[in-house]
């Protein structure tokens, strides 16, 4: 079965509101380690 999803533009300013986040007030570790589990799980979608 396909199916597609839409990201509605709320959802799409939270996103890009925590990756913001964790750029400016992370460690790089700790910002990294987000931004690879981030593009991981917008693959699999």
């Amino acid at each position: 079965m396909h199916y597609k999803i839409k990201v509605s533009p709320i959802a799409s300013q939270n996103i890009a509101n925590a990756v913001e986040y964790y750029i400016e007030f992370v460690s790089k570790k700790v910002a990294t380690d987000f931004l690879k589990d981030y593009k991981k799980l917008y693959k699999s979608l």
